[in-house]
């Protein structure tokens, strides 16, 4: 049974500072490969925290900074303490680093989906992604009339269980008015279960 969960590190801890619905919504990930995929999730975190920098010189510099180190990572070198678990996990981390040196969401989309095959077992469609690509930098937005991503049906057909449940997440979030405030236990509990049966 699902419950509430401790971070098993600092950075996951960062991400669920920040998306506190993960603290539940974890106990639904598969126990031999959640801490690896709750990994994967804070690094994105990373990147998105990165992104979302006002100041358009550390801004550049910090996905700089990431795009290096994932080069790293394709070559067998890491410097990150996320890089303990996945830099070897992939064979595309170079696509990522250029899709966050381009700084551009549809690229990240792409390079994302080859990743999730090989983390989460099943590729996620790069509509998707890019949807809850856009609805992650909506929610880091200061501003609480920042605009969602308008078409956030889910498709149809099998998503990875973690992608299931950040889109399902995401997208509840998004429906209040007040979007940077967390969902209720129960609802993030209900929401995150109900993803995680429909999903792989």
């Amino acid at each position: 049974m699902a419950g509430s969960l401790k971070p098993e590190n600092d950075f996951v801890a960062k991400h669920w500072q920040r998306t506190p619905e993960w603290q539940l919504a974890a106990g639904f990930l598969p126990a031999d490969s959640r801490g690896q995929q709750l990994d994967y999730l804070a690094l994105q975190n990373e990147w998105w925290l990165a992104r979302a920098i006002a100041d358009e010189t550390p801004r550049v510099a910090k996905l700089a900074w990431w795009a290096e180190e994932l080069r790293g990572w394709s070559r067998g070198m890491r410097r990150h303490p996320l890089g303990a678990q996945l830099h070897s996990a992939s064979a595309h981390w170079d696509a990522v680093a250029d899709a966050l040196s381009q700084d551009s969401n549809a690229l990240l989309a792409k390079a994302l989906s080859e990743v999730d095959a090989e983390i989460l077992g099943i590729g996620t469609p790069h509509a998707l992604l890019q949807t809850i690509l856009a609805m992650e930098t909506a929610l880091l937005a200061v501003d609480e009339a920042a605009e969602w991503p308008s078409n956030r049906k889910r498709p149809a057909g099998p998503l990875p269980r973690l992608r299931a449940m950040q889109y399902s997440i995401l997208a509840a979030r998004s429906a209040n008015a007040r979007h940077t405030v967390a969902l209720s236990p129960l609802r993030a509990l209900l929401i995150s279960w109900n993803a995680a049966r429909k999903s792989k």
